[in-house]
């Protein structure tokens, strides 16, 4: 199994629209996935689902949030 990150899979600006889209996934998979597939299968070098990589893209973004969330403590020390 490959592992790659999601700045492996999309542009910053990919990334960004995602962001904007997100947690819609059949959004995300139309708008930014599927017509960008040829790209994408390019830099990964195989050929993905649209439907898998839009799903590994809303749960990646999910869990940055998670994170961002996790790591804010308010502004206090």
């Amino acid at each position: 199994m490959k592992t790659v990150t999601i700045g492996d899979i999309l542009t910053p600006a990919q990334l960004a629209r995602c962001r904007a889209l997100y947690p819609d996934r059949a959004r995300i998979r139309d708008e930014v996935v599927r017509p960008n597939m040829g790209a994408i299968n390019r830099r990964l070098g195989q050929e993905n689902d649209p439907d898998y990589l839009s799903y590994a893209i809303v749960h990646a973004i999910g869990v940055a949030e998670e994170g961002a969330c996790a790591n804010d403590n308010g502004g206090g020390s």
